[in-house]
Formats: structure tokens, C-alpha cells, sequence
């Protein structure tokens, strides 16, 4: 996990760079726009996230328990379930989950990327991949995102290119975008029916079901936690509320304000 200090002085970079404020300016205008549609089209969604932040803040007051009925109810149908204190926990939990050896492909999670689970996974041998299309190309890159929602928002179309093309992905920048995705698609597809583990995040966690919401575009979450013969869920505590009603009424919220 970075310091305040390497944050700082990575913001401070980025600020300095031309490029990415003519990039940013262009692109996160019209990610606002599209919320606005959202909310324009769908009116009820501001009242659903007014409701949203008072189950958030239940589920805060109430956490002790929400926790232990959450656990119980992943046991209950049939999961395991483990608790992290640490970072240090979270990434000894799960290398034990997986082993060594194997190939581990991963939907988009931010959490693992705070607890820097891809870099530990590889350190024990295996072999990991991010599957949203985003995350797969900072980790062509080897760079973090800059966005929860648009984690490769900073980059280029030939940086892009540049970078997928150096995992083995047959793209050039002239390419019109939706035929370097569908490459992409393609060179995912291999990993995706040779994997042993999938690794994804949730929006949301029903303490009552011990079940799992989770929002996605490129169906790469539904394939990671389908496919692979072990599924391993990373969720924050923040994450838990207390029925699946409240869940999918997070992820409603969530995804209209997304865009």
C-alpha cells in the first residue's frame, strides 16, 4: 500500500501532465452528462439514494452483527467464510485459497488493488489476470488506475495499444476502438476457460442470503466467478448490508451514478 506522501507526489505529477488535463476535460464532462440522463429518465433514483445512505449508515451503527450474520450465512449455503483484519491477512488468506501454480483471473476490484493481492499471487507463482478490459491494460502497463470507474481514463489510444500489444494482444493504434476490444475479447477467452481461481469484488453484500451484487459491463465478472472452480469474493466491510433488498438497492444507486 502506497504512502500519503506517493500519493501526493503522484497527484502532483499527473496535474502537471498536459496530455491527461485535455483528456480528462474531454471525457469526465461527459461521464456527468450521462448521469444526468440517468437521473433525468429514472426521477426515482434520488429518493433510492437518500434510502441507500440511511441503510449505509444502519449498517455502519450496526456492524458487529451484520458481520457475524454475514459470515454465518456464507457458511450456511455452503461458502467459507474468513475475516482479514490486515492487508497482511487478507493476502495470506487468499494465497492460501490458491496455492501456487495456477491461473487466477480477476474482475475488477478495488480492493484488491489496495491490498496489492495480484502482486502477492504472482510472488507465489501463479499466474493472474485482470479481465476487465480497463484494469487488463494498467496491467499491461504496469501502472495504477486513476479512476474507480474508468481506471485507464489517463492513457492514450497509443499507449493502449502499446501496452496490450506487449502481452500478446494483436492490436495497432489505428485500429478503431471496437475492433482492438474485440481482440481483447478474443485473448481473454483463452484465460477465462484455463483458469482455476476467479477473483471479484462486490458493490454490495446481503447480510441476510450471504449473496453478492456486483455491476459490471463486460460480463468478465460473471465469467470470473462462473468458470473457474474456486470463486473468492473480496469485500469490505462497508460492503455489507443488512438484506438483499438493501443490496440490489445500492447497486441501483451505484450504477445510475456511475453513468
Amino acid at each position: 500500500m502506497r504512502s500519503l506522501e506517493e500519493v501526493l507526489g503522484s497527484a502532483t505529477k499527473a496535474s502537471e501532465n498536459e496530455d491527461l488535463r485535455r483528456l480528462l476535460k474531454t471525457i469526465l464532462p461527459k461521464v456527468s452528462e450521462k448521469v444526468y440522463e440517468v437521473l433525468k429518465r429514472y426521477p426515482y433514483i434520488e429518493d433510492l439514494a437518500e434510502e441507500v445512505s440511511r441503510i449505509k449508515r444502519y449498517s455502519i451503527e450496526n456492524l458487529e452483527g451484520l458481520l457475524k450474520q454475514a459470515m454465518d450465512s456464507v457458511v450456511r449455503v455452503g461458502g467459507r467464510a474468513y475475516y482479514a483484519e490486515t492487508p497482511e491477512d487478507a493476502r495470506r488468506i487468499v494465497g492460501g485459497i490458491v496455492g501456487k501454480g495456477k491461473i487466477v483471473i480477476k474482475g475488477k476490484s478495488m480492493i484488491s488493488e489496495e491490498i496489492g493481492i495480484n502482486e502477492y499471487l504472482r510472488k507465489l507463482g501463479n499466474e493472474v489476470w485482470e479481465t476487465d478490459l480497463g484494469m487488463l491494460i494498467l496491467q499491461a502497463g504496469s501502472e495504477r488506475p486513476s479512476h474507480p470507474v474508468i481506471p485507464a481514463v489517463h492513457l492514450s489510444k497509443a499507449s493502449v495499444a502499446e501496452y496490450l500489444k506487449s502481452i500478446g494482444v494483436d492490436v495497432n493504434e489505428k485500429m478503431e476502438a471496437e475492433e482492438i476490444v474485440r481482440r481483447v475479447r478474443i485473448f481473454l477467452r483463452e484465460k477465462f476457460v484455463k483458469a482455476n481461481v476467479g477473483i471479484t469484488g462486490a458493490n454490495a453484500f446481503a447480510a441476510d442470503t450471504g449473496a453478492t451484487v456486483t455491476v459490471e459491463n463486460e460480463s468478465n465478472n460473471r465469467l470470473s466467478s462462473a468458470l473457474p472452480e474456486i470463486h473468492i469474493v473480496l469485500v469490505s466491510v462497508d460492503k455489507i448490508v443488512p438484506t438483499l433488498e438493501d443490496a440490489l438497492k445500492v447497486a441501483m444507486v451505484q450504477a445510475a451514478y456511475a453513468g
